[in-house]
C-alpha cells in the first residue's frame, strides 16, 4: 500500500513539474519559413562594427545568403568554419553572407553584442554579423533554430 501511495506521489510530481514547465518556459511562436520565391523582408541592424547593414546594401550580385546563428549553439559552432570557408569561395562569385544573431542575450548572455563582437574577431568573419536582439527579424523570416539559412537570389 505504501508502495503504491509512494508511486502515484512521484508520477503527480512529475506530472506537475511537466505542467509547471510548460507555463514558466512557454515556447516561441515561429511564424512559417519563408517560402521558396516569396520576397525577403528586409531589415537594418547593427553589424558587430557598429554600423547599420541592411539586406539591400548587403546583397550581392547574384544572390544572398541570410544565415540565423547565434554564439552559444553547439550546431551554429560546428558549423562556423564551414561558412567562412563558403563565403571566402562564393563571395568573390557574387553571393554575398550575411550572418544574425537573433537571440535574447538576456538569456543567454554569449549571445549579446560583445560576445559577438569577439567572435567575429576571432574568427575572422569574411561577412556582417548583425544583432537582432528582439528577434522580429527572424520571426519574418520564420528561422526556428541555429544555424539556419535562406538562399536569396538577386532580387531579395
Amino acid at each position: 500500500m505504501f508502495m503504491k501511495r509512494s508511486n502515484v506521489l512521484i508520477l503527480s510530481g512529475i506530472a506537475l513539474a511537466i505542467v509547471a514547465g510548460a507555463f514558466l518556459y512557454p515556447q516561441k511562436t515561429v511564424a512559417a519559413a519563408l517560402a521558396i520565391g516569396a520576397s525577403a523582408p528586409s531589415f537594418e541592424l547593427k553589424n558587430v562594427n557598429e554600423q547599420m547593414v541592411s539586406l539591400a546594401g548587403a546583397s550581392g550580385e547574384v544572390g544572398t545568403l541570410v544565415v540565423f546563428t547565434c554564439n552559444h549553439c553547439p550546431f551554429a559552432m560546428a558549423y562556423e568554419d564551414r561558412l567562412i570557408a563558403l563565403a571566402n569561395e562564393f563571395q568573390p562569385k557574387g553571393i554575398k553572407f550575411v550572418a544574425i544573431s537573433a537571440n535574447d542575450p538576456k538569456i543567454k548572455p554569449e549571445d549579446g553584442f560583445e560576445g559577438m563582437q569577439k567572435k567575429a574577431k576571432e574568427k575572422n568573419l569574411p561577412y556582417p554579423y548583425l544583432i537582432n536582439e528582439d528577434g522580429t527579424v527572424a520571426t519574418a523570416y520564420g528561422a526556428a533554430r541555429t544555424p539556419e539559412t535562406f538562399l536569396l537570389d538577386k532580387d531579395g
